[in-house]
Formats: structure tokens, C-alpha cells, sequence
């Protein structure tokens, strides 16, 4: 069900699939049940202290993570209220995609720079740093109001550039 919230790969690790579209892992959602059961007495203020519990080790779960590239706090990442997600979107939010560090790491190209500025390419670098989505980025600093549909179209405008970029550099070395 993560994988179609958040239209990722199969491929895509599971602790980023659940992060990314919202979903409390199976083991912390077993665990938060099983002490809510042995409890005497539930109440709100017990069920907010087991909701903070359960977010602090999802946390701590997380902070090891090698996935962790965009999202940094699961807690506001998970209870905001705006921003659907969707196969371009996750593809930053996981790093997975055309970065050509992420292409580098699976052995698909022989290195992980990036085509436009030869840094290492991730997605990070590609939504902050690379000069190629300078203007674009410099639009979304300018607006405050819809951001979120204006970074979510800005990342698929990305994504499609470099798979076409891309696609016309395979066939140059073909």
C-alpha cells in the first residue's frame, strides 16, 4: 500500500517508502497497540504521550537511515496538512531517479557526476546547488503562496529534463 501512496519502486527501501507516504511502521504501530492493551486507564493525554513515543522511535529509526535525504523530521513530514506526493516527488524525497550518484551506486553509468555541473549529483545537489535549475529556483524563492504544487511541478519538470539529458547522452555513447 506505501509503495502506491507514494508511487515509488518496489526497489525503493522501506523505511523511506513509509516515511515518504505517512505510514507508522508495522513494528511501532504492533508495539504502540500492545502498551495502549496493558494499560489500565486510556485517556487522550495517554493516547499523546504513546503518539510521541511511537514518533520519537520512528525517529530514532530514521536518524540511521541511508535514506534519509529531504526529510529530515518524520513527525511534521507525516501530520502536515498540504502536499501530496507522487512518482516526482518521491523520486527527490528518496534520491532514487535520474541522480546520476543514485545511477553511480547501482552501477548503471561509471560515475555519479552530475551532467550539467560535474558535481556529485544527488537530490539535494539537483534542487539546491546545481546552476541548470538556478532560474527556476530562484522563481519558487520569490513566491510564497501554492509553493507546494509549484516545488512538486518544479521537481517533475527536473526529473523529465534529466531523463531526456540523459537519454540523449546514452545515445551519444552508444
Amino acid at each position: 500500500m506505501a509503495l502506491r501512496i507514494c508511487s515509488a519502486y518496489r526497489t525503493m527501501s522501506t523505511d523511506a517508502v513509509l516515511v515518504i507516504a505517512g505510514l507508522i511502521p508495522v513494528h511501532l504501530a504492533a508495539e504502540k497497540k500492545r502498551e495502549l492493551y496493558v494499560k489500565a486507564e486510556i485517556n487522550d493525554e495517554v493516547k499523546k504521550q504513546q503518539r510521541q513515543g511511537t514518533y520519537q522511535k520512528w525517529q530514532e529509526e530514521w536518524d540511521t537511515s541511508d535514506n534519509r535525504k529531504l526529510i529530515h523530521n518524520v513527525e511534521d513530514w507525516t501530520s502536515r496538512k498540504h502536499g501530496d506526493v507522487d512518482y516526482y516527488i518521491t523520486q527527490f524525497l528518496s534520491g532514487h531517479g535520474v541522480f546520476m550518484d543514485f545511477l553511480h551506486r547501482i552501477k548503471k553509468i561509471p560515475n555519479g557526476n552530475c551532467m550539467y555541473c560535474d558535481e556529485i549529483d544527488d537530490a539535494e545537489h539537483t534542487l539546491f546547488c546545481c546552476p541548470r535549475w538556478e532560474n527556476g529556483r530562484s522563481a519558487l524563492l520569490s513566491k510564497t503562496s501554492e509553493i507546494w504544487g509549484k516545488v512538486g511541478a518544479f521537481m517533475k519538470e527536473i526529473i523529465i529534463e534529466k531523463v531526456k539529458d540523459e537519454k540523449a547522452r546514452n545515445a551519444e555513447v552508444s
